[in-house]
């Protein structure tokens, strides 16, 4: 048993209104009382790199009456924060803001070069705004502004060593950003955009000059709260204090009505709604959404105004997490089976699977599942179009972004493509590559796990 030694000064700094156990477990754990506030006014400052670029673009774009065009991802922190900004600059004036969201079938991941010459032409954006991806986009960006397009990117994501050539960028994660959290979910990197952006306009007397009443972005909060649960992104302190505050505002129905449509659907309770509700109810089938179809139904209905409208839409997304929980058990099932043919040992360093049948918006779930159940990283791969796209879960002994980075820098040409985090990841590469890439990636991971 680990016994921890208790920081007596710290111990003896806590108020009269903390139990003296917790007084005991927090000062052996180092955690300061303010800490342990769930404020809003304990949320860190915006400090991002290139914010002061972003916010100038909006505030022209906001204006000048350009057309701004949100593009997301397709996932629930995609589709949250892409309704944050949809509302946020609505509330602050903006008469021109629509989204594009990729179709994972049709475009694939991110602000690709397809998802930006179909913005173009369908809808003639001045502005696009990613949310919650672009940071690896770079051949999209650079046609963006090759067309007279201004590009800013807001991402979590790990950056790559060669930046996007956008006008700015907001991500935690850039090198040389001093913002304290490096944790923030795509949707709450949006939500800081958009605060900072409040902010700058209330300072330039904005809001009284147009007479729109200033925005009270409280209101995002479920939202925020939603998409930060659904990413399953480190609850550190400024992540407990959003997703604290946007429960709050759900227990008391303060919040979008598609939540709402939801949630009454499954028939959760409003009142006493947990974190685990946002995480194994609403997110689900938000998500479903994206991987069996398209993730725009998502946002329609985290964006209605008609509680009718909002229940139409829910039951759509009810229908497609029906679907996705049937395909989910059959590939769970085939793959489990494959494995164990494989005669999986201790000594086993990755699990790397596919099949032609398997659906490209379940594999990552599926990889999940094999890495809870084996305790190695896992890739699983499915077929879409031409090539193979997977998804990587990992354990916290190997950082699977860093070590593809490492595989596609020994092996050129293998990965046509791969973005993500410490834990999970994504990649695209040719069927004739697969073979090739199961060898390299688990011999990276036998390497590393043996120092």
């Amino acid at each position: 048993m680990l016994t921890r030694e208790l920081d007596r000064e710290l111990f003896e700094s806590y108020s009269d209104d903390i139990p003296l156990i917790l007084k005991r477990v927090y000062a052996a754990r180092s955690v300061s009382e303010s800490q342990l506030s769930m404020a809003l006014p304990g949320l860190l400052k915006p400090s991002f790199d290139q914010l002061n670029i972003a916010l100038d673009l909006l505030e022209k774009g906001i204006l000048e009456d350009r057309r701004i065009l949100i593009v997301g991802d397709f996932d629930a922190d995609g589709a949250t924060a892409s309704a944050v900004a949809i509302k946020a600059l609505r509330l602050m004036g903006a008469k021109h803001v629509d989204f594009l969201v990729p179709n994972r079938f049709k475009h694939g991941y991110g602000l690709s070069p397809e998802i930006v010459q179909e913005a173009k032409t369908d809808k003639d954006p001045n502005l696009i705004i990613t949310v919650d991806n672009g940071i690896s986009s770079n051949e999209g960006a650079a046609l963006a502004r090759s067309l007279g397009i201004d590009v800013i990117i807001t991402d979590h994501h790990l950056p790559p060593k060669v930046l996007p050539e956008a006008n700015s960028i907001i991500n935690p994660n850039l090198r040389g950003c001093d913002f304290p959290s490096k944790n923030l979910a795509g949707v709450g990197v949006c939500f800081y955009l958009f605060s900072a952006l409040k902010t700058h306009l209330a300072g330039k007397g904005y809001f009284d000059a147009h007479n729109i009443q200033i925005p009270d972005l409280r209101e995002l909060l479920d939202l925020v709260a939603l998409g930060t649960v659904a990413d399953v992104v480190k609850l550190d302190q400024n992540n407990r204090i959003l997703v604290n505050e946007g429960i709050k505002r759900i227990r008391q129905k303060l919040c979008s009505k598609g939540i709402l449509a939801i949630l009454e659907l499954t028939k959760r309770p409003i009142e006493t709604l947990q974190a685990s509700d946002l995480g194994f109810t609403v997110a689900p089938r938000i998500n479903a959404a994206g991987r069996l179809s398209d993730i725009s139904q998502g946002i329609r209905c985290l964006l209605s105004e008609d509680m009718n409208d909002a229940r139409r839409y829910a039951q759509t997304l009810e229908e497609f997490n029906i679907k996705r929980r049937e395909e989910q058990t059959r590939m769970q099932d085939e793959a489990l089976a494959i494995v164990e043919g494989q005669t999986i040992d201790e000594s086993q360093f990755a699990i790397v699977l596919y099949d032609e049948s398997w659906h490209e918006g379940i594999v990552g779930i599926v990889a999940g599942k094999l890495k809870e159940t084996y305790q190695c990283p896992c890739a699983v791969f499915a077929k879409s179009g031409s090539a193979l796209k997977g998804s990587i879960r990992s354990i916290p002994d190997v950082h699977i972004k860093d070590l593809l980075d490492l595989v596609d820098r020994d092996n050129p040409g293998l990965i046509d493509k791969f973005g993500g985090h410490a834990m999970a990841a994504g990649l695209a590469l040719p069927p004739e590559s697969f073979e090739s890439f199961s060898e390299a990636f688990s011999e990276a991971i036998k390497k590393h796990l043996e120092g």
